[in-house]
């Protein structure tokens, strides 16, 4: 009898491993707020902001100390500053704020606003 239920106690545990698997590891990516994670829009290689996930992507921005300037030149023009957490629109620190950084979540406008952009390592993902 102790084979018996073993052997069949191992067929039920091989077969609900999966869908359990599956259930635990939704509700766990759920709860550290991976469940958002869209496409790569940006890859971070040094100072510069590539398109994509490819380092071989066109450079859209660079980032010169406090500012992020258009293309992959030091001389492009001023697009964001970068406040603290804020990232401002132009070169002024006083100028409307595009975006907030929250740790790895990018908010749009304020400490409050929607999180649009998630940073995963070099990447910056869309938030779906």
């Amino acid at each position: 009898m102790d084979t018996i239920f073993s052997f069949v106690s191992k067929r039920l545990f091989y077969f609900l491993f999966p869908i359990l698997g599956i259930l635990f590891m939704s509700t766990e990516c759920a709860g550290f707020g991976l469940s958002g994670l869209g496409d790569i829009i940006y890859n971070i290689d040094g100072s510069c902001i590539r398109e994509g996930a490819s380092s071989s992507g066109s450079v859209v921005y660079n980032i010169d100390n406090k500012y992020i300037r258009a293309g992959s030149s030091t001389y492009g023009s001023i697009i964001y500053n970068i406040d603290g957490n804020n990232i401002r629109y132009g070169s002024s620190a006083f100028g409307t704020i595009a975006y907030y950084i929250d740790g790895d979540n990018i908010r749009k406008d304020t400490s409050d606003g929607v999180i649009i952009y998630i940073k995963d390592g070099n990447y910056i993902r869309a938030n779906y």
